[in-house]
Parts: structure tokens; C-alpha cells; sequence
């Protein structure tokens, strides 16, 4: 399950960090736990480990196990949470229901964040975004919109591609855990 098995003989000293984890997993799971607390469980692994992690807690979820997972790295958990809670100071300061699905409304990420777009041509995107009354912020990734919700966003790119606005990329500019923290943080220094 873990991808080991060619390193069965090896000591645990010699291994790689990526491959303790895998065997920190191992480890966690060989007693057929009903819960599964990770901390971290991402740490050091490569790209392919990642994606195989993910495809496994997924699976342990669906098997009825509970998959509870601390992290600072809120942009892996997007893809991995299906409920999370956000804790300051040993505090539940914000839970957010349906992180994973489209339809979930609960949390301020939910209503507004920035999204990603990039055009052929830049210039006449700002245009059109300005002609919309949406202000716009250029960077290296392309041009950011703040815009309230899925729904919202679905419009504005109708609208870009019916005016002509030769759209090559448009996507959320942070993950729903990452903007909901940083909605919460904002508050938290008003």
C-alpha cells in the first residue's frame, strides 16, 4: 500500500525522509485503525508520494476509517478535506462543512477570493475586467479579480470569451482552507 517493498530488508535509518513517512503510514495502519490521526503526513514526499497519499487516505475514507489530518500546509488539504476545522491559539475558531464538494456555503471563503486569469492579450483583458467595474491587480501568474463565489466567476468568464477576450487560464488564485485562513486572519487584526 505504501510502495516499499523492493526496501522490506532495509533499515529504517537508511531510508530516505519521504520513504520514513511511507513507513510512519505503514506503521499506522497495520492494526486496521478505525481513526487516523496524521500530523503532517505530506512532509518530504515527492510529487507521485503526494498523490498517492491523497488516493490513499481517500480510499481509508470511503472503507468508513476517520482521516483526521493537521497541517500547515492548507493547499494539500483542499484536495484531501472533506470538513475542517481552523484553530488559533488552542481554539476552534472557524469549521467549514463540504471543503472538497461545490456546493458547500458555510465560511468566508466561500464568499469571496481572488481568482487567476490570463489572456493572449493582456491589455485587452484588463479592458474588459475594467469595463465590468472589477478591479485588477497584474502579476507574474497573470491578473488577479476578487469575485464572490463559483457562480460569479462562472459569469465573468462566459462574458470574457463572448466579448473575444482570448482566455487561456482561469482558476481560483488560493484554495478554498488557504483564503478562509487568511479571511480569518484578516479579522483577527482588525
Amino acid at each position: 500500500m505504501v510502495h516499499l517493498d523492493d526496501l522490506a530488508d532495509a533499515r529504517a535509518h537508511v531510508l530516505s525522509r519521504g520513504q520514513k513517512q511511507r513507513l510512519g503510514l505503514a506503521r499506522a495502519l497495520v492494526h486496521s485503525p478505525a481513526v487516523l490521526l496524521l500530523d503532517e503526513p505530506a512532509s518530504g514526499l515527492d510529487p507521485r508520494s503526494r498523490v498517492e497519499l491523497r488516493d490513499t487516505l481517500r480510499g481509508l475514507a470511503r472503507e468508513g476509517v476517520a482521516v483526521l489530518v493537521s497541517s500547515h500546509v492548507l493547499s494539500e488539504l483542499d484536495e484531501l478535506a472533506d470538513r475542517a476545522v481552523l484553530v488559533t491559539g488552542g481554539r476552534t475558531v472557524e469549521v467549514l462543512e463540504d471543503v472538497g464538494g461545490t456546493s458547500a456555503t458555510s465560511g468566508p471563503a466561500r464568499a469571496s477570493r481572488p481568482w487567476r486569469v490570463r489572456a493572449l492579450d493582456p491589455e485587452q483583458l484588463l479592458r474588459a475586467l475594467a469595463d465590468r467595474g472589477l478591479a485588477a491587480r497584474t502579476g507574474p501568474g497573470g491578473v488577479d479579480v476578487v469575485l464572490d463565489g463559483e457562480d460569479t466567476a462562472a459569469r465573468l468568464l462566459a462574458g470574457l470569451v463572448a466579448d473575444g477576450v482570448p482566455v487561456v487560464a482561469f482558476a481560483p488564485a488560493t484554495g478554498l482552507l488557504e483564503q478562509a485562513y487568511l479571511d480569518l486572519d484578516e479579522r483577527s487584526r482588525r
